[in-house]
C-alpha cells in the first residue's frame, strides 16, 4: 500500500447541511467510478446538545487486476450547532475536511502468499511496473483534488 496524496481544509466558521455535503462527497466519487461504502456518521455530545460531528467517505476502484485507488474524506466539525435555516437542518462550527489518496498493490493477496512470489512481486514492482505506480499516483492525486475542489465550490472556500 502505498500513500499518495493528502489535503486538508481548515475552515473556521463552516455552515454546512452534513448529509448534503457527504452525499455529494459520494456522489463525486461515484461519478469517477469508485465502489463508496455507506458513509459513517459520529455524533458527541446530548441528542439535544451536539457539539461534535464526525464522518468517513471511502472510495475504491480497481484499475486493473493488481493496483487499486482508494480515496478517503474525512470530514469532522467541533463545536457543532444545528440549526434550520429556509427548513434546511444545517450545522455550523469549526470545520476540518481531510482527503487522503492510496494505491494498494495485489489487492487480492495473490502474489504474498509464497515466498517467491512474494519476492517476484518485489522485483515487478520496483523494476517493471514503476513507470505504471507513477502515473497511477498522479492520477489518484488529481482524483482525489478533484473532489476536494468539489468540497469546496459546496462550503464556499476560495
Amino acid at each position: 500500500m502505498g500513500k499518495v496524496a493528502r489535503s486538508q481544509l481548515n475552515i473556521s466558521n463552516l455552515k454546512v447541511d452534513m448529509k448534503g455535503l457527504v452525499e455529494a462527497v459520494k456522489s463525486s466519487l461515484e461519478a469517477l467510478n469508485y465502489d463508496v461504502d455507506d458513509p459513517k456518521y459520529k455524533y458527541h455530545g446530548k441528542p439535544e446538545e451536539i457539539n461534535e460531528v464526525q464522518s468517513n467517505v471511502v472510495g475504491e476502484k480497481k484499475v486493473d487486476n493488481y493496483t487499486m485507488f482508494k480515496i478517503e474524506v474525512e470530514i469532522n466539525i467541533r463545536s457543532a450547532k444545528p440549526f434550520i435555516e429556509k427548513g434546511k437542518k444545517l450545522i455550523t462550527g469549526e470545520g476540518k475536511i481531510i482527503l487522503r489518496s492510496d494505491l494498494i498493490f495485489d489487492y487480492d493477496n495473490k502474489w504474498s502468499k509464497d515466498p517467491i512470489l512474494h519476492f517476484l512481486k518485489g522485483v515487478y514492482e520496483k523494476y517493471i511496473y514503476r513507470q505504471t505506480i507513477k502515473n497511477f499516483e498522479v492520477d489518484v492525486s488529481n482524483e482525489m483534488f478533484g473532489v476536494r475542489d468539489e468540497i469546496k465550490s459546496i462550503v464556499k472556500m476560495r
